[in-house]
C-alpha cells in the first residue's frame, strides 16, 4: 500500500504546480477513475482528455446508477484549468500501477492520500476527517442486527459509512458542500456503497431528514463551537453540539439502539446544561459505556 501511495504522491508533483492550495482534492476524483475502469489509453484524441472523462464517467453512471457524474460537475472546472499534457502525463502514471491490486486495496489507498493532503494543510483541512483509528473503534462498539439504520449528523467526509456492511443502510449528513462531495466520493470508494447515502444538509436545522427510527446514530461533532442559532431542548438552552447530539440523538433511536457521541473530555465535568444533560442519562440508565 504504501509503495502505490507513494507513487500517487510522487506523480501528483506533476499536477501540483496547475493547482491552487484549496485544490489538491481533485486528486481524489482522478485516482477514483482508474477504480472504475477508465485508462488514458484508450483515448483516441489525446487533445481533449477531460472531454473522454466527461464522456466515460457519464456512461458509467448510466450503466451503474452512481453519483460519479455529479461527483465531476464539482471537479470539472478545476480539471480543465490543468495543462492537457500534465493531466495526460498524471493519469498514464496511474494507468501503470497493477489494476488487480489497485482495485482489491482501492479504499486504503484513497484513505492515504486523503490524509496526506490533510496533513499537507494542517488546521485547515483538521475539520475533515477524524483519525481512520478512532472512527474505526467507535463504530465497532455497537453490535448492528442485518438492515440495521445509521444516522451520522456532521458526517465530515463519512468516516463512519466505510465501516458499514452491505446490508446495512447508512445516511450520513454534512453541511459543507464540498467535504460532502469528498466523503461522496469516499462511499464509493469502499465499493460497497449501494446502501450508502451522504446528504448535503445541515444536521441541524434539518435533522433527521429520513424521519427514521435508527438502530444507531453515530458522529463526532464540531468541538468548541457554539450552536449558531439558539436551541432549547428538554434540559433548557443547547449550548453546544455535543449536547444538541444527546438531545435529538436520543430521541430518534428505536427501541434497541444505540447512540454513539465523541465528545470533548470536558463535557463530563463542565458547568451549566451540561450537568441536566449528565443528570438526565444517568436518571434514565442511558449510558452503557464512557
Amino acid at each position: 500500500i504504501q509503495d502505490v501511495t507513494n507513487k500517487i504522491w510522487n506523480s501528483f508533483e506533476i499536477l501540483r504546480p496547475t493547482l491552487s492550495y484549496g485544490d489538491f482534492h481533485v486528486v481524489l476524483f482522478l485516482i477514483s477513475l482508474k477504480r472504475i475502469g477508465f485508462n488514458i489509453n484508450q483515448s483516441f484524441n489525446p487533445e481533449s482528455t477531460i472531454d473522454y472523462i466527461q464522456n466515460f464517467v457519464i456512461k458509467t453512471d448510466s450503466v451503474y446508477n452512481t453519483p460519479y457524474r455529479e461527483i465531476y460537475q464539482e471537479y470539472e472546472t478545476i480539471i480543465s484549468r490543468m495543462p492537457n499534457d500534465r493531466l495526460v502525463e498524471f493519469l498514464n502514471q496511474i494507468d501503470s500501477i497493477d489494476d488487480s491490486y489497485y482495485i482489491k486495496n482501492f479504499l486504503q489507498i484513497f484513505d492515504a492520500i486523503l490524509y496526506q493532503i490533510i496533513h499537507s494543510q494542517g488546521r485547515l483541512s483538521g475539520e475533515l476527517s477524524i483519525p481512520f483509528e478512532l472512527s474505526r473503534f467507535m463504530s465497532k462498539l455497537v453490535s448492528l442486527p442485518k438492515n440495521a439504520k445509521i444516522y451520522n449528523p456532521f458526517a465530515g467526509v463519512a468516516s463512519f459509512g466505510i465501516f458499514t456492511s452491505s446490508d446495512n443502510y447508512y445516511v450520513g449528513q454534512e453541511i459543507n458542500h464540498n467535504t460532502g462531495i469528498l466523503g461522496k466520493l469516499r462511499l464509493l470508494a469502499t465499493g460497497n456503497s449501494l446502501n450508502k447515502e451522504l446528504l448535503i444538509g445541515d444536521s441541524i436545522k434539518q435533522w433527521n431528514p429520513t424521519n427514521s427510527k435508527f438502530d444507531l446514530i453515530i458522529s463526532a461533532p464540531p468541538f468548541g463551537t457554539k450552536m449558531p442559532i439558539p436551541l432549547y431542548g428538554k434540559h433548557g438552552p443547547i449550548k453546544n453540539f455535543e449536547g444538541y447530539l444527546l438531545d435529538r440523538g436520543v430521541e430518534d433511536l428505536n427501541q434497541n439502539g444505540k447512540l454513539v457521541v465523541l465528545v470533548p473530555e470536558g463535557f463530563l465535568s463542565s458547568m451549566g446544561t451540561n450537568i441536566d444533560i449528565r443528570f438526565n442519562l444517568v436518571k434514565e440508565d442511558l449510558i452503557e459505556s464512557i
